[in-house]
Order: C-alpha cells, then sequence, then structure tokens
C-alpha cells in the first residue's frame, strides 16, 4: 500500500493513498504502519481527509497502532473530515479513544509538547 509520509517536528504525518479502507488494503496498510513506528520514534498523526470508506479491518488497525505507540510513550492522532469515515469513528465511539480531529492543524495541535 501507498502511503504518503510527511516528516514533521516531532511527528510523521501518514496519509494512504486508498480512498476504500477495506479488508484487502487493510491488512498491507496495517503492516506499513508498524514499518513507520518501528523506524521512527514519533508521534503519528494520520490523515484520513481523502480516505472515503474504512471497515472493520480498517479500525482494528488504527487501535493496533495506537497501542503500538502507546508502548514507545507516543501518540496516534487521526485527522480528516470525510462524513463516512468520522461517521463510523463515532458510531463505535472510537473517535475519542482514536482522538480524531477535523483537520491536519488540529491534529498537530493535539500532539503532546
Amino acid at each position: 500500500m501507498e502511503l504518503s509520509v510527511s516528516p514533521r517536528p516531532g511527528c510523521i504525518v501518514v496519509a494512504p493513498s486508498a480512498t476504500d479502507l477495506r479488508f484487502d488494503v487493510s491488512t498491507e496498510f496495517k503492516h506499513a504502519l508498524f514499518e513507520l513506528i518501528e523506524a521512527h520514534d514519533a508521534h503519528l498523526v494520520l490523515d484520513l481527509s481523502n480516505v472515503e470508506f474504512v471497515d472493520s479491518t480498517a479500525l482494528s488497525a488504527f487501535i493496533a497502532a495506537k497501542s503500538r505507540l502507546a508502548v514507545k510513550g507516543r501518540t496516534l492522532v487521526l485527522c480528516g473530515d470525510s462524513k463516512a469515515v468520522s461517521g463510523v469513528l463515532r458510531l463505535t465511539s472510537l473517535d475519542n479513544f482514536l482522538n480524531l480531529r477535523p483537520d491536519l492543524q488540529a491534529a498537530l495541535s493535539a500532539l503532546p509538547s
């Protein structure tokens, strides 16, 4: 899976190229996220603004990434105002748990100093 990776001071911003994070790409997506987490000692902002659909496999990848980052003392923040994605996160009550922010600037502001 193609991921756009933009290093920032203290964090990396990652945006998946896929607009649908379904089972067939979510496993590859999770492995790509894990590789980034292991390679960088930084907080991670996951920009979902171009993502139009997520399934339970993608939600599982988000939760697993948050757990891996927490072990390293790092934070995961999700951002993007895709109504479909934010709706699923709110419906499953994961919007607060996964620290969903409306846009990239809000996500960067939510990171620990």
